[in-house]
């Protein structure tokens, strides 16, 4: 069962997503004149809200996972920034909620655009379940302790959203701007665990 704490940025995207569905309605084809026969409408292509095949993620349970990801990283940061010792490890953090925060924006622009509604899936399960480990263990911890095990953390963290996105979430994204924005966000997960790895050593040359 998904933690309500990962989950609430992916109610507020999903109440942007029924608001801009609210609005998308087609408007009806121009009749044809007397005796002619209506134009055919042009064929349409699978959009991004289609059905996704078989064992494929869709794009509203793509947009559900990220956030659920957004909203752990988050949160797991602000743990961190009240209870680590170590200044880089505070700034480290500090960063995490500053770009998480602007992703969880952009991508809350992409669904209005999309009009998809995000949505929970076993990969959003996934990833709260790992959060609500996570947070459990740092709350045990102090000190130079605690920064040591919330970097371990990090890197936990980020290798498997890392995985989730090679593996699942890329693999299955059909809208163009969706698959740019998580291109984008592979990047900066990349980056957010090589500052994490680069951490963990400076920590541990500290002993």
């Amino acid at each position: 069962m998904i933690a309500a704490r990962y989950v609430s940025s992916l109610a507020s995207v999903l109440a942007l997503g029924l608001g801009a569905c609210g609005g998308g309605n087609k408007a009806a084809p121009p009749s044809a004149p007397p005796g002619q026969e209506a134009p055919a409408e042009p064929p349409q292509g699978p959009g991004p809200g289609a059905q996704a095949p078989a064992g494929q993620l869709g794009d509203e349970e793509i947009a559900g996972a990220t956030a659920v990801a957004d909203n752990m990283l988050i949160s797991q940061a602000e743990i961190a920034l009240a209870r680590a010792k170590n200044p880089d490890v505070k700034k480290f953090a500090q960063k995490l909620i500053d770009q998480h925060l602007d992703h969880k924006r952009r991508q809350a622009e992409i669904v209005q655009k999309l009009q998809i509604v995000p949505a929970e899936s076993p990969t959003s399960h996934t990833l709260a379940s790992e959060a609500e480990k996570t947070a459990s263990a740092l709350q045990a911890r102090e000190g130079a302790d605690f920064d040591r095990a919330f970097i371990d953390a990090q890197i936990r963290g980020h290798l498997l959203l890392l995985d989730i996105l090679d593996n699942r979430l890329l693999p299955s994204v059909r809208s163009p701007d969706l698959k740019s924005s998580l291109q984008d966000y592979r990047s900066t997960e990349e980056s957010h665990l090589k500052q994490a790895q680069d951490l963990q050593k400076e920590l541990a040359s500290a002993q």
